[in-house]
């Protein structure tokens, strides 16, 4: 088991014991693979530059899409929330236990199935 310090910058999973590697990864690959799912539905809807104008734009107003009896509104909100959890989960991911954002990159790239970014 591997102890890493308060101070240490975790840049490979296997340096967490393996128990606390696991449970910190599985959100991470969940809550991404959730805003995957979001995004296509609502890009199967509307298509895909339609989804992702509106999705930027919910992101602005993402209160007034709570409320809004639109259905698309409603797909927007919940793409948007995903995106939500998903960035404040890499945040804490960062802030709280030290793991590198090279390592959340490549853990959200493994669930994209995207092999480099050039």
């Amino acid at each position: 088991m591997n102890k890493v310090k308060k101070t240490e910058i975790v840049s490979d999973w296997s340096q967490l014991e393996v128990k606390k590697a696991t449970a910190l990864k599985s959100l991470l690959v969940r809550y991404t693979q959730n805003h995957i799912e979001e995004c296509e539905k609502l890009e199967k809807d509307i298509g895909s530059d339609q989804a992702l104008s509106t999705t930027i734009a919910g992101m602005k107003n993402i209160e007034l899409l709570k409320v809004s009896s639109n259905p698309t509104a409603q797909k927007t909100c919940k793409a948007c929330n995903t995106l939500v959890k998903l960035v404040n989960y890499s945040g804490k991911l960062m802030h709280e236990y030290n793991i590198s954002s090279d390592l959340i990159i490549k853990t959200k790239m493994d669930v994209y199935n995207i092999k480099s970014i050039k």
